[in-house]
């Protein structure tokens, strides 16, 4: 209990340390800008559209006239990627991936304020996060729900790096977007940092697997669900998931569907660094990934229906080892080589 206690004791008193590293950075007064919003010389067409909406918001919180410049990243509101600049006044590395393409950090120092990320989509997060803790508020989609927090003296104190906790996030209207109420919702999903560094499609899919199985279905009622003693098949059909034919049917249209084989490049390492997997190696469109130990170091492979090859259960960016990359035996066909 004791050893608890100080332990959390500890860990505060390092985090106000970190926390009081940063130096409060006046960025307006008396409706004066007192930096400048700087972008790399080849910043993108996205990073540059970042730093002229920070400008735009800045002059509607303080009534100041915020300009956008190039620069070499030394000094003022710095707004991109590392790559970006070549004199940052300190070292920064995210860690890549793609859980760490939405990763960014916001630093407050003497000289400036540091707004850096990972990608195109982490600058633009860190622009919203920024304008979030200086009052901004976008509390539902539309201009009503606007909060733009009016402050003569604008300043910020800030070292923080954050990333998201759900790398794929979504919440929408039911039965979606409209052409009235589309743009408003991206803006709010920009706005909230709800954009995803990717998607999940993991709606709901008992219709759709239907729909593309019919013919199968159609063959074996015993795949739907038994409900008072028949097979319940319309609109809100359930499945008989105790059905091993229902299970394989499942998982092959799933891996059918998923098409990541052909867009794949690059390597898989494990904890070690070492390549387990090199997605450029592949013979006539196979690819092949040993089996885990205890399958007698055969190799499995699968074919879906647009000619293909594939091996993944789950997208290969998400992958932490080959094991993971195999599919289910009940899909797969031996090699027999």
């Amino acid at each position: 209990m004791k050893f608890t206690i100080f332990a959390a004791l500890l860990l505060t008193l390092l985090a106000a340390r970190h926390a009081a590293a940063a130096d409060e950075v006046l960025l307006a007064a008396d409706k004066q800008a007192r930096l400048p919003i700087v972008v790399g010389q080849q910043a993108s067409e996205r990073t540059q559209a970042a730093a002229q909406t920070l400008a735009d918001y800045l002059g509607r919180i303080s009534g100041a006239a915020f300009t956008v410049t190039n620069g070499d990243g030394s000094a003022g509101l710095v707004v991109g990627v590392p790559g970006d600049f070549p004199k940052l006044p300190f070292k920064t590395a995210f860690p890549g991936g793609p859980r760490g393409r939405e990763d960014y950090l916001l630093r407050s120092a003497a000289e400036g304020v540091w707004l850096l990320g990972a990608s195109d989509l982490a600058v633009t997060h860190a622009v919203w996060d920024l304008l979030y803790r200086l009052g901004y508020r976008q509390f539902f989609p539309g201009r009503v729900w606007e909060v733009i927090s009016v402050q003569q003296r604008l300043s910020i104190k800030v070292d923080a790096s954050e990333s998201p906790a759900f790398c794929s996030r979504r919440i929408w209207y039911n039965w979606g977007t409209l052409d009235y109420n589309a743009q408003p919702y991206a803006d709010w999903c920009a706005k909230n940092r709800h954009a995803q560094g990717f998607r999940l499609n993991s709606g709901h899919s008992y219709e759709g697997i239907i729909g593309a199985n019919k013919a199968e279905f159609d063959k074996h009622p015993e795949y739907y669900s038994l409900v008072e003693g028949r097979r319940r098949t319309g609109g809100d059909a359930k499945f008989c998931i105790s059905n091993p034919g229902l299970r394989r049917l499942v998982v092959g249209w799933a891996a059918r569907i998923a098409s990541w084989a052909p867009r794949i490049s690059g390597v898989l390492k494990d904890g070690a660094g070492n390549v387990v997997f090199d997605f450029g190696q592949s013979e006539d469109g196979w690819f092949r990934v040993p089996v885990p130990a205890g399958q007698d170091g055969k190799l499995w492979k699968f074919e879906n229906s647009q000619g293909t090859r594939q091996l993944m259960t789950i997208p290969p960016y998400l992958a932490r080892s080959g094991a993971e990359l195999l599919l289910p035996s009940e899909v797969v066909e031996r090699d027999a080589e």
